[in-house]
Order: structure tokens, then C-alpha cells, then sequence
């Protein structure tokens, strides 16, 4: 196992489609899985409107709610592949914040048939630690599928 620089993390959150959110609800962890985009050190992920997360953040000061967001690729079989924990503080943003930079379209269109689209936030995570770790060759990692 290897650790990955930063710049090469967040590429390659960038390069899937799927992670989970780690944050904390009544006290307790919780982990939720969703969509995201990287915009340079934002990562921008959905979440529903009335979840525990969002209910958190509304009642925080900003930069004050930190969560994590964890994004990985592993082969259980060859033991290969790599994970990348975003760390930092989330708050509510609005699309022109990033709407030049980052394909709302094809974050919007990941949202699942069953979610009303007027339900859905978009959150910011802004990366201040990112941590990443390859397990395995360069080789391995093409044959890789997403757990996420």
C-alpha cells in the first residue's frame, strides 16, 4: 500500500461517479452513499433535503460542520485498488457557484427515479485533508469495479 498525492486523489474522485458521506447524526456516525462532481478542490455532492446532514448543517454556523467523503475502487479478489477520504467543512451552495465549472446536468441526472429533484441540496465539501491510498500496481487497477 502506497500513499497517493493530492492532486492524484482527487483526480481520481473525480474519475467515478459514486462515494459516501460520513458525517454525524444524533450523536452517532452515519454514512450515506451519493453522487458527486469534483470542481478543483470542491467536491460537490447531493443530498436530500430533510436528511439528518442537511438538518445539521442548517443549524450550524458556517464552517463549523465538517464530514468526510470517501470514494474507492477495490478488486476483493486481487486485493488491488485505492480509497481517498475527503475531509473538510460542508455548507449549502447554489448552482451559479458552479455552474460554469462543473456539468449540473449530469450531476442532476444521477439523481434516482424515486427522488423528487425539488428535494435534493447541493452541498460543498471543501478538501482541506485529502488522504489517499493505492493497494496493488498501476497494472491492477484497470481491472478494478466500483464498490461505492
Amino acid at each position: 500500500m502506497h500513499d497517493l498525492p493530492t492532486e492524484e486523489a482527487l483526480r481520481r474522485v473525480a474519475s467515478v461517479s459514486l462515494g459516501r458521506l460520513v458525517y454525524f447524526a444524533r450523536a452517532l456516525p452515519a454514512v450515506w452513499p451519493t453522487t458527486h462532481l469534483v470542481d478543483g478542490e470542491l467536491i460537490v455532492v447531493l443530498a436530500h433535503r430533510d436528511s439528518a446532514l442537511c438538518r445539521g448543517l442548517r443549524g450550524s454556523t458556517i464552517g463549523e460542520y465538517v464530514i468526510a467523503y470517501e470514494v474507492d475502487i477495490f478488486n476483493g479478489h486481487l486485493h488491488t485498488g485505492w480509497c481517498v477520504v475527503v475531509t473538510g467543512p460542508v455548507r449549502f451552495i447554489n448552482e451559479e457557484e458552479v455552474e460554469n465549472r462543473v456539468d449540473l446536468d449530469a450531476l442532476r441526472s444521477r439523481i434516482p427515479d424515486w427522488a423528487d429533484a425539488e428535494d435534493i441540496a447541493l452541498l460543498g465539501i471543501r478538501a482541506e485533508v485529502v488522504t489517499g491510498y493505492e493497494l496493488g500496481t498501476d497494472s491492477d487497477v484497470g481491472e478494478l469495479t466500483s464498490t461505492a
